[in-house]
């Protein structure tokens, strides 16, 4: 369809912008009152202003030779794509880097050396006649070249294959047979011959890696999501990203030549994975209802599928790991201890008892190692005149021994009843023990050996210290043999030792002592190799866990049972740092015609607007004002049509998440179109308005689109913006779920997308 609609003075614009102030820290403020206002670091920032502020630096010498740069990486990142990719990704990442290298030039400023790298870039800029801010961005550790190395790092992490053809070439043989024996390769049959035929990949016992088709797949896979571009693979990511990814990879199994999967399920799959996506359905919860009566018979593939991802996640943890040791921020662990020699006791200061005094269960013994069992410290106070216990029964007592002798009257001469006085009964007791010992020598013995007639172990220190010191006497009385034996010491002369031990999950495992250093390190890489199948100094502890990082079948079927049939519109990119979008998310869930033709991006980058995009989207009057004050503007979130996939894509930055007026704006964007081709009375309003509006001295340079969009944003959060009140309504009624937009009418929207 044509578009009707004569185009405006202003032109056509493809992308429509939030902009707003960073509300991060301001730099320059941090580096004058660091420096202070005249100092060379705030020249210097005032040099890096004008430089980067000029139209001409893009076209000058330095910009070019740092975008030859920013290609040669792309080679280096993705030897294997052509000419006209690398171009296309050096373009798309250039302005990125060129924006993150004037920040790490000002935070480079601000800190104490700030004085020193001015000096510095004023000297270099000086001798070679070129511009300061050249020197600061693109000299020697400039900011963007720092950028870019940064960039080629976290890049690298980013499913960059596994070097050479073996796990580490730098591992021994022993290791490297563990890490085959514990499964470690993969076989990925992608592989075509000369006429383009797909073969089946053996892929030799040898090979520990990924091969490079798959990786790059992953890797596209991995990056098209901007919550994903910092992963290290050792944990799950939140929400539905992880079960999203395993579906894409099932999805790329499906599709190969050798698909489990044969020619009419596969058809049958295509269909309905086209079906649903026209109808704005999850394709996966699509193929999972209706390509199979048995559900589990996509077990197979998902299995296959995480297990890829898994192997995948282990290449981005070990490629983590050997950064970290490349630029020196983890050291190896040496898991070695450096004992000392213990000082040699002074006879002042040996105890007067050898051994060891301990207290168990109440009652403190004396113990030798190795020369005399524990011996129990009875105090001769606490030790019983007879054995066994003494009862009381209506006031009378009685004697027994529990399990040698009954209960026995204890009747003085003369009497017929047991006493009542506790001294006649001991007495009386006595005399019942002795006639026990002299008439029943054996049963005797067995008493005094299965009864504690010798008392209990005292509990107070300080008789237990004295009854060892006698005990102590007696021994060296009775038994010089053994107080000689007990006093000989053979134990070995104390010296210096290294103790290596080694952490296998929660408990610390004892290797052994050494008399050097580099002994006891060897030992521990040695045990380390063995248990983990890496070298030392790869964090083991963060090791990836293919059922804590990827989601198993059964927890896809519980999923996806939770998922509704309605369409639901695409939004990529949601965490933690986007849940005050949540209800705004909710909301627009519930109208049709964004969930038909919307998709939304939440970006955790927070990019910078250049000067024309600033005054393209606020106008010159609030672009000048934030300048004087030294404050940068970013691009909060945008919005824009993909051409390729039919969609309107609104992408959130994040310095957006936070305030949901953001979101609106870039929704009252589209619904300002929606009104110029359905509606033309409230379109009509809205040019009077906007008439009015410049009378009264609003900047001529703001467009119409922009200023409707961000007022209908206010009163989204309940602020009185000032437009009539039938045009509001009008509006709301576009952003609500009882009023639809006709197929017809969103198609005119895209054709005419760029008019203003």
């Amino acid at each position: 369809m044509a578009c009707t609609t004569t185009i405006t003075e202003q032109g056509t614009r493809d992308v429509f912008y939030s902009i707003g102030v960073d509300q991060t820290e301001n730099l320059k403020e941090r580096i004058a009152d660091l420096h202070g206002v005249d100092s060379e670091p705030m020249k210097a920032v005032d040099q890096l202003e004008s430089y980067v502020s000029d139209p001409g630096t893009k076209k000058s010498a330095w910009y070019w030779g740092f975008y030859k740069r920013v290609r040669f990486a792309m080679w280096c990142l993705y030897p294997h794509a052509g000419d006209s990719v690398r171009t296309q990704m050096a373009r798309e990442f250039i302005d990125d880097l060129f924006n993150g290298g004037y920040i790490r030039v000002l935070q480079s400023l601000a800190g104490e050396n700030g004085n020193r790298q001015a000096s510095f870039a004023k000297e270099r800029a000086k001798d070679y006649s070129v511009p300061m801010g050249a020197v600061l961005l693109f000299g020697p550790r400039g900011g963007a070249t720092m950028e870019l190395l940064h960039f080629l790092a976290a890049e690298r992490v980013h499913g960059m294959h596994r070097p050479g053809t073996s796990p580490n070439p730098h591992w021994s043989e022993k290791t490297k047979k563990t890490w085959y024996s514990a499964n470690r390769t993969t076989n990925w049959p992608t592989v075509k011959d000369n006429e383009g035929e797909q073969v089946a990949l053996d892929m030799p016992q040898e090979q520990g890696r990924l091969p490079q088709g798959v990786s790059i797949a992953i890797r596209k896979m991995w990056r098209c999501n901007p919550a994903l571009r910092d992963y290290t693979g050792t944990n799950r990511l939140s929400g539905d990203i992880p079960y999203q990814i395993v579906e894409d990879v099932l999805d790329m199994l499906v599709q190969k030549k050798f698909s489990p999967l044969d020619e009419i399920e596969k058809a049958r799959y295509n269909r309905i994975v086209e079906r649903a996506n026209t109808q704005g359905i999850d394709p996966f919860y699509a193929v999972y209802q209706n390509l199979f009566a048995n559900k589990n018979k996509l077990r197979p593939l998902w299995n296959k599928a995480r297990k890829l991802l898994y192997d995948y996640s282990i290449l981005l943890w070990e490629t983590q790991n050997e950064l970290w040791l490349v630029e020196g921020k983890r050291a190896p662990a040496s898991g070695v201890v450096y004992r000392s020699r213990k000082a040699t006791v002074t006879e002042s200061k040996k105890k007067s008892v050898p051994g060891t005094i301990y207290l168990n269960n109440g009652g403190y013994y004396w113990v030798i190692a190795r020369k005399m069992k524990p011996q129990p410290l009875i105090d001769p106070k606490s030790k019983p005149k007879v054995p066994g216990s003494f009862i009381v029964n209506n006031g009378r007592y009685y004697w027994w021994i529990p399990g040698w002798v009954k209960h026995q009257r204890l009747v003085p001469k003369g009497e017929k009843f047991s006493t009542k006085d506790k001294t006649i009964a001991l007495k009386i007791a006595k005399k019942l023990w002795a006639q026990i010992k002299k008439n029943d020598p054996t049963l005797a013995a067995n008493i005094e050996m299965h009864t504690r007639i010798n008392g209990t172990a005292t509990k107070v220190r300080s008789v237990a210290v004295r009854v060892a010191a006698k005990m102590w006497r007696q021994i060296q009385k009775e038994d010089p043999e053994l107080a000689a034996k007990i006093l000989q010491d053979n134990r070995p002369k104390a010296k210096d030792h290294w103790y290596a031990q080694i952490v296998a999950g929660r408990k610390h495992r004892f290797v052994g002592s050494f008399e050097t250093q580099a002994q006891a390190e060897a030992a521990y890489a040695t045990e380390f190799e063995k248990t983990w199948s890496y070298p030392p100094g790869y964090n083991v502890q963060c090791i990836p866990k293919i059922d804590k990082v990827w989601p198993t079948w059964a927890e896809e079927k519980a999923h996806l049972t939770l998922m509704n049939e309605r369409p639901r519109m695409p939004v990529i990119g949601q965490s933690d740092q986007t849940k005050p979008l949540v209800f705004m998310i909710e909301r627009m869930q519930r109208v049709n015609w964004l969930v038909k033709n919307l998709i939304l991006v939440l970006d955790t980058n927070s990019p910078a607007a250049s000067a024309d995009i600033a005054i393209q989207s606020r106008g010159k009057r609030w672009y000048g004002e934030i300048k004087k004050q030294g404050k940068r503007p970013v691009i909060r979130g945008s919005v824009s049509l993909d051409r390729d996939t039919g969609r309107i894509g609104i992408r959130l930055y994040k310095q957006g998440f936070s305030d949901n007026r953001v979101l609106a704006e870039e929704i009252y964007h589209i619904g300002f179109k929606i009104i110029r081709h359905s509606k033309p009375k409230i379109f009509t309003a809205i040019q009077r308005w906007y008439r009015i509006q410049l009378q009264k001295g609003t900047d001529p340079t703001l467009s119409m689109p922009d200023m409707f969009s961000r007022r209908m944003a206010m009163e989204e959060s309940g602020i009185r913006s000032g437009l009539p009140l039938h045009v509001v309504k009008s509006a709301r009624k576009i952003f609500s779920p009882a009023n639809g937009v006709s197929d017809s009418g969103m198609h005119q929207v895209k054709a005419c997308w760029s008019m203003i």
